[in-house]
C-alpha cells in the first residue's frame, strides 16, 4: 500500500536515526514502539489524502459496476457528449448504439455512460444515497478494511442526509466483519484517521 511504501523508503540505519533523535538502543535496534507509531501515521496521512481526493467526484455506480473490467484490448469508442441541454432519449439512443456497434452491452454499459457526459448533465450524475442505502453497505468476505473504508467514504460524502463525523465512523464500524466491528465498538475511534489506522492495526493483528 502507498502508506507502506512511504514507511519502508524511510532510512533507519544507526547513524542516520541517531542524528534524527529516533531512539535506537545500545545493539543498534529500533525501538517497536516508534515503528508501529510511524506505521499508523503513514496509514492515517495516507487515508486522508484519499478522503479529500473523493470529496471531488463520486462516481454513479455501484462499487460491484466499479470493479468490473472492460474486455482485453477494447479502445473506448467516440461518444457524442449531453450537456443537460436537448433531448436525453435520443442521446441515450445514440449512446447505446455506439456501444453496441463495439459489442459493449449490460453493466459495462453504465460503466461507459459517465463518459457521455459534460458540464450540467456530469454533475448531475453523481450518485445521490440515503442513509438507509449507506447502513447496507457491508464489508465484502475478502476486501481488505482500508479498501472497505475508502469505498464506504466514498458512498457517504454523497448521502442527502447531513452526517457528523463521529456518527459516520460509528455506522461505518456496524458493516464491517464481525471480529473488527467487535473490537471497534470497544475502541470508539472519533475520526476517519483514527478508524483507518485502528482497523489496520486489527486486521494485521488477524494474519
Amino acid at each position: 500500500t502507498p502508506a507502506l511504501n512511504e514507511f519502508e523508503e524511510q532510512d533507519f540505519s544507526i547513524e542516520s536515526n541517531t542524528s534524527k533523535g529516533i531512539p535506537v538502543s545500545t545493539d543498534g535496534f529500533i525501538s517497536i514502539e516508534y515503528v508501529k507509531n510511524t506505521v499508523n501515521e503513514a496509514i492515517a496521512k495516507t487515508y486522508e489524502a484519499q478522503v479529500q481526493a473523493f470529496k471531488s467526484y463520486v462516481k454513479p455506480y455501484t462499487r460491484r459496476i466499479e470493479q468490473l473490467r472492460m474486455p482485453v484490448n477494447y479502445q473506448p469508442p467516440k461518444f457524442q457528449q449531453f450537456n443537460g441541454h436537448g433531448d436525453p432519449r435520443q442521446h441515450i439512443a445514440h449512446f447505446a448504439e455506439t456501444c453496441n456497434n463495439v459489442g459493449t452491452n449490460g453493466d459495462l454499459l453504465v460503466k461507459q455512460f459517465v463518459l457521455s457526459l459534460k458540464d450540467v448533465a456530469f454533475d448531475c450524475a453523481r450518485r445521490t444515497v440515503s442513509m438507509i442505502g449507506i447502513a447496507n453497505q457491508h464489508q465484502e468476505k475478502d476486501e481488505p478494511v482500508l479498501d472497505y473504508i475508502n469505498n464506504w467514504r466514498n458512498l457517504s460524502l454523497n448521502c442527502k442526509d447531513t452526517l457528523s463525523e463521529i456518527f459516520a465512523v460509528e455506522l461505518c464500524i456496524q458493516d464491517m466483519h464481525w471480529e473488527l466491528c467487535y473490537i471497534l465498538q470497544a475502541i470508539k475511534p472519533k475520526t476517519s484517521g483514527e478508524l483507518a489506522t485502528r482497523a489496520h492495526e486489527i486486521e494485521m493483528s488477524f494474519n
